[in-house]
């Protein structure tokens, strides 16, 4: 194997490593502990339990809150509360007080529908071993590709073309270069310039060419923006994946939609009526015969479904596990490639000629457990190192010029607002903003405030409560002028924090995330908590500088940052932006009015 290839899977041998152990020492405790370190959730009951080709899912319900330390997509293990072996499954969804769960094919114990049940994570190998393989597979297919990602080879482009209509300057020299690419284009999309469009409308220039291209993206939030721009350009969608993890608005695109809608549908139903009364009867025999002629079809009206469609978009770790279903194609696209671990990339490059691969170098990468590992730095930030060109889009449609002035020591003074971002304002969102709130952008400085952060005792992530109270009595300020829940987000950097803010109140009605989860999406208002605050002036992964761009562009018309600056101007990059704000007057100290009453 190439000497990087064999470099990337020692470093995801590493992070698996890594990731067990500390999973493996949170499953050490008793059951109030697992739950306190979010590896446990607390007992439910089994509401529902059926049969797939897979094996029994079950409809567990809740009798208490869920925390978020278990993601639709884990790897789970179920058992009895006293101990935390038992069936091993995975997690498909999450709604309120119902959970939904796929258990391996095999007999189920008595104690499943006779007591109470609980979910924990665990690990499970799958995802390491299906990424080893695809790095083997890509080394084994030597191709022009391969040898550009390895840097043997510089890429080469045919001539340039009329770019596609419906982009601007910069987006047209972005997209005829990637139009001529033979094997490798990068796109730079610094927030809000459109990349997705830009990606969208390649997409449909590709199909027009006689294409089928692959749309790929890290997450399922990016990979439901990706297919929903793919369709508003009149392109007929297929969106692979879980339905859990499609948001509402994609579904429409989902596989499962096609399959119900198809022309294997009404057969599939007839199946599945006989399947029942066979069930009901007891004639297990027939129904298991019957059981395998339908998986056949469904597979059939699979295959239909991926030849009908003209772009098949999903997340990265499903078109690893469906490469080999797919029909052939050239292309693949991939938005936030910047996101993305290196190796999952790689499993693309057997199956297509092409990258387009479009990102921003300054916001997050990828996300890992072990700090330090080599996978931090992404494909785009190693290729941008050996020297490949990455064309900038220059303008932004999403914030008023107050907010994205905030970055432009980033990107640059080309890096400007389109006309229509040019007139936004905070007056837009209500005529009734408290004066604070008219400029667009505050940063509320708790300095010498005793507001200062803590240790979650269970999951020993950092949290604030003193800037939880500042976001509430923000939030209470500007609901009464008129804002709603749908048009706030609140932020943070700790997973901890996160829980604080969803738990306080008066908050309860606003979506909170972290930044690393916001991250491509956008709001009119962004609420942010910093957290950091300590004599010592440590600000941990708040000093990343990517964090902090994610933080200060995703709000269009108001963006409110509560922090400590005596902690946070430790660092440079937060010392230029508090003289930044304090020279326009959008700094205002919590000894002032009205913020003396959070003292």
């Amino acid at each position: 194997m190439h000497t990087h290839l064999e470099a990337l899977a020692q470093a995801l041998q590493e992070e698996h490593r890594f990731a067990s152990e500390t999973l493996a020492q949170a499953l050490q405790g008793d059951l109030d502990q697992r739950i306190a370190a979010g590896v446990s959730w607390p007992p439910m009951t089994v509401d529902e339990l059926s049969w797939t080709r897979r094996g029994p899912r079950l409809l567990l319900r809740a009798h208490s809150s869920l925390h978020e330390g278990i993601q639709p997509g884990a790897s789970i293990t179920l058992s009895p509360p006293a101990r935390a072996q038992g069936l091993e499954g995975s997690l498909l969804e999450v709604d309120g007080q119902w959970v939904s769960i796929q258990l391996r094919n095999e007999d189920l114990p008595t104690w499943v529908e006779q007591g109470r049940v609980v979910v924990s994570e665990r690990n499970d190998p799958a995802s390491l071993r299906l990424l080893l393989r695809a790095l083997k597979k890509a080394d084994e297919h030597p191709s022009p590709l391969q040898q550009v990602l390895l840097g043997q080879r510089e890429a080469s482009f045919s001539d340039l073309t009329s770019a596609p209509p419906g982009l601007n300057a910069a987006q047209e020299k972005a997209a005829q270069r990637a139009m001529a690419a033979q094997e490798l284009a990068l796109i730079h999309g610094p927030p809000g310039t459109g990349k997705t469009h830009t990606l969208a409308i390649l997409a449909k220039s590709l199909v027009a060419q006689g294409e089928r291209p692959l749309a790929l993206a890290d997450s399922n939030a990016a990979t439901d923006h990706l297919a929903l721009a793919a369709e508003s350009q009149g392109l007929k969608v297929l969106r692979l994946g879980h339905p859990a993890r499609i948001r509402p608005e994609a579904k429409h695109l989902s596989l499962e939609t096609a399959l119900a809608k198809g022309p294997f549908a009404r057969a599939l139903q007839l199946m599945d009526k006989e399947l029942r009364a066979l069930a009901q009867k007891g004639h297990w025999r027939e129904r298991r015969e019957l059981m395998r002629e339908r998986w056949a079809l469904q597979d059939q009206a699979r295959a239909q479904a991926m030849h009908a469609a003209q772009i098949i978009v999903s997340t990265l770790g499903t078109m690893m596990r469906r490469l080999d279903q797919l029909p052939p194609t050239r292309t693949a696209l991939i938005d936030e490639a910047t996101q993305a671990m290196e190796p999952s990339i790689w499993a693309m490059v057997p199956a297509v000629d092409r990258l387009i691969l479009a990102g921003d170098p300054h916001q997050l990468g990828p996300v890992l457990t072990q700090p330090g590992n080599a996978l931090e730095q992404s494909l785009v930030d190693r290729l941008l190192a050996l020297g490949e060109r990455m064309p900038m889009l220059k303008i932004q449609h999403r914030m008023a010029p107050r907010i994205s002035a905030l970055v432009q020591s980033v990107y640059g003074t080309e890096y400007q607002p389109s006309t229509q971002a040019a007139k936004r304002c905070a007056r837009d969102l209500s005529e009734q903003l408290p004066e604070w709130a008219e400029a667009g952008v505050l940063f509320l400085d708790t300095v010498c405030s005793g507001l200062e952060e803590e240790v979650d005792p269970a999951s020993r992530s950092t949290r604030n409560p003193g800037e939880v109270n500042a976001l509430a009595m923000i939030w209470l300020a500007l609901q009464k002028a008129g804002l709603r829940p749908d048009q706030v987000v609140l932020l943070a950097p700790y997973r901890a924090q996160v829980d604080a803010l969803k738990a306080h109140p008066m908050l309860k009605t606003l979506r909170a995330a972290t930044m690393n989860a916001w991250q491509g999406r956008e709001e009119e208002v962004v609420l942010c908590s910093l957290v950091r605050s300590n004599p010592e002036g440590r600000l941990g992964f708040v000093a990343d500088e990517r964090r902090l761009t994610v933080a200060l562009t995703r709000a269009k018309r108001l963006l409110v940052l509560v922090g400590d600056s005596g902690t946070l101007t430790q660092h440079p990059r937060f010392e230029s932006l508090l003289d930044q704000l304090d020279q326009e007057g959008c700094v205002a100290s919590i000894w002032s009015e009205p913020w003396t009453q959070l003292l």
